[in-house]
């Protein structure tokens, strides 16, 4: 079969190929190739890219070998047959490893080509797991600071800088971390999947977190002998009930956190012991009981697989399976066992007639209970069961000009074949509104782009006017700076280094690695990037700590002892990083290469000396030191007492070495 024009039908119009003709009542967004023979075959909306970028659409592939699987948390990939034809001959060699396959919206990159000869015939079996998947050749070898972190927190570490972004649309507790990094992202992010029980779905580039996908199926699917199953295991050789766990230990052995956690279900199978379960990252004892009950398997382990048409005549009401979908389920063995099967892996077969098949497993998670009296609590905030009728509130004039807009009949409607409904401006065609299956868009270009608009993916809109906003998670992800508020805290952390943040919740503003700056009402900075911008005074004592060896000299102290002699004792909290000495100093004039030192000897409050810092003077006269400032690095600040002696000596016993102390300070 020879290709010879190829027609392309969206909504109600086509557009062809050179010298062909109009096809009328295709369906949207189908291909039609035509051969020698003028005869019409069907073409998916398939498409191959290869590593070096050519592109082509691929057809001639086995309609009933396309499979796409699917799995909770795991498998996403598409497989095919592709015999070689004269319709593919021109896409035939760029299916190959690496090349990526695009499909119904997603990207699939292939991992394994298989070829082999069928009567003459070359035929390419292929395998191609979701492009998604390609984050484990991204690696991070930086770590996180060890302590809690929101997910928001840990997944901007993962894939800041990858071409994923992520959306976090259900609540999760903090979990705590340590040395989280130098790990390829795909293992990076299993480990937050499994820490913080969640669970993944994919939208374009987008990642969904959500504590369970799927949904409560309102069916009762009995398990017994007589449902018609493709394959059914039941296994309860990990079965347990009762588990005991420890944190972190300590250096004298003991640990941080201990724990045990008994199931319910003891009561039905007995106390059955599962191994000790450790961790070393824990610390907190509500960290450790989280996941003592998310590592214990305390219901059997069923998985049934089975054509999605007995789902359906069980009562299923989607018209498709789809993942994560909880089936309440009758388990005959153990009536007082309430058991959930969730659809936890799909393979459909969207080319052919073939009913998907599904796997139903068991689930450790649970499901919360719908809160009706808060849903209601907030329609009471903006409807009036009285009048009728909508409150007005803080945002009146923006729902009065909504309201007038509509009951003025400033809009008009119009019903194109294939169109949905669409609601256009009378003075400008380019405004209108068009409600179709999809979804609901806003235009003002005549259709080229909808800013606004609302799809089953989402809600996007340029400008949002509303009294309040209730949201489990908003992010904003910028250039330089990426802002979360989940149920944890408001978080902005800098895309360049996930371990320097600004975090502000009930506890207080927390900031990491200097990011504050605070200004006075008069403009003067009291703290500069995290540092302090006030000069931290030393006391002196008083009299003066000083040596007999120390004569006064005009403004200066002098000695010619060779040995160090005590100058002054001064005192202070180690508030601040520098210590900060504005010293004036100069020997007699230098006829035999005479030089003075000063030294600065450092001690704690047990007057154990920390180290001792000097400076070499081999200047000669008073008017040769107009005086200079020493920086002494004290280390990290702890805030503990601690004092400095000041002294001074000559290297020779025939010239004097002179000293002033004009300040002592601390800062940084």
């Amino acid at each position: 079969m020879y290709l010879h024009k190829v027609v392309f039908c969206n909504y109600s119009y086509c557009t062809i190929g050179e010298n062909s003709e109009v096809t009328n009542g295709a369906p949207r967004g189908s291909f039609f190739a035509y051969n020698s023979r003028k005869e019409a075959v069907t073409i998916a909306d398939l498409t191959i890219t290869n590593l070096v970028g050519e592109s082509e659409l691929l057809v001639g592939y086995a309609k009933d070998s396309l499979a796409i699987k699917s799995a909770v948390n795991g498998d996403r990939s598409l497989s095919f047959l592709l015999p070689k034809s004269g319709v593919n001959e021109h896409a035939f060699d760029l299916v190959e490893e690496e090349s990526v396959i695009e499909y119904d919206g997603h990207s699939y990159r292939i991992k394994n080509v298989t070829e082999r000869v069928v009567r003459s015939t070359p035929v390419k079996a292929v395998t191609a797991p979701h492009v998604f998947f390609d984050i484990v050749d991204d690696f991070r070898y930086d770590t996180l600071t060890t302590g809690f972190k929101s997910i928001a927190q840990v997944l901007s570490f993962i894939f800041n800088g990858t071409d994923w972004s992520f959306s976090v649309i259900d609540s999760f507790d903090t979990v705590e971390f340590e040395n989280f990094g130098n790990a390829n992202c795909l293992d990076l992010f299993s480990k937050v999947l499994e820490r913080y029980g969640a669970e993944f779905d994919l939208s374009g580039n987008n990642v969904i977190i959500r504590n369970k996908i799927g949904s409560l199926i309102d069916l009762q699917f009995r398990y017994n002998h007589n449902v018609k199953t493709l394959n059914r295991t039941v296994d309860t050789s990990n079965l347990s009930t009762y588990i005991k766990g420890t944190g972190k230990q300590r250096e004298d052995g003991s640990y941080y956190v201990e724990a045990e956690y008994t199931s319910p279900n003891a009561s039905i199978f007995g106390i059955k012991h599962a191994p000790p379960y450790s961790n070393e990252s824990i610390t907190h004892l509500a960290t450790l009981e989280r996941n003592l009950q998310r590592a214990i398997q305390d219901t059997p382990e069923v998985s049934i697989e089975l054509e999605f048409v007995v789902l359906k005549d069980a009562g299923y009401t989607k018209p498709k399976p789809s993942l994560g979908d909880v089936v309440p389920t009758i388990y005959e063995p153990l009536k007082d066992l309430d058991l959930d099967l969730r659809v936890m892996e799909i393979e459909e077969y969207p080319e052919s007639n073939k009913a998907p098949k599904v796997v139903l497993a068991t689930s450790k998670l649970t499901l919360a209970d719908a809160d009706f009296s808060y849903q209601k609590a907030l329609l009471d905030k903006i409807y009036d069961a009285n009048s009728g009728r909508l409150r007005y509130n803080v945002y009146d004039e923006a729902v009065k000009r909504a309201t007038e807009a509509l009951n003025n009949s400033l809009t008009e409607l119009e019903y194109p074949v294939g169109m949905g409904i669409i609601a256009r401006d009378p003075n400008d065609p380019n405004r209108f509104v068009a409600l179709r299956s999809s979804g609901l868009g806003i235009t003002t270009n005549g259709g080229l782009t909808f800013d606004e608009a609302i799809t089953v993916l989402g809600v996007n809109t340029s400008l949002l006017t509303a009294g309040q906003i209730k949201t489990n998670n908003i992010q904003i992800i910028g250039n330089d700076d990426l802002f979360y508020w989940d149920g944890n805290y408001l978080i902005a952390i800098n895309a360049a280094d996930p371990n320097k943040f600004v975090r502000l919740n009930s506890d207080g503003l927390y900031v990491a690695k200097g990011a504050l700056t605070v200004e006075r009402p008069d403009g003067f900075k009291t703290i500069i990037d995290g540092y302090s911008n006030f000069n931290v005074n030393v006391e002196s004592a008083d009299p003066p700590f000083r040596s007999n060896n120390l004569t006064q000299v005009g403004r200066f102290c002098a000695t010619t002892s060779t040995v160090k002699e005590d100058f002054n004792l001064y005192s202070f909290r180690h508030e601040a990083r520098y210590l900060k000495l504005d010293l004036a100093h100069y020997v007699d004039t230098n006829d035999f290469g005479a030089y003075g030192e000063i030294i600065v000897d450092l001690l704690d409050a047990g007057n154990t000396n920390l180290f001792t810092a000097s400076f070499i003077n081999g200047i000669g006269g008073e008017q040769a030191s107009l005086g200079r400032v020493y920086t002494v690095d004290l280390g990290v600040p702890t805030g503990n007492a601690m004092s400095i002696y000041l002294r001074l000596r000559s290297s020779s016993d025939l010239k004097n070495v002179y000293l002033r102390k004009r300040r002592i300070w601390l800062e940084g």
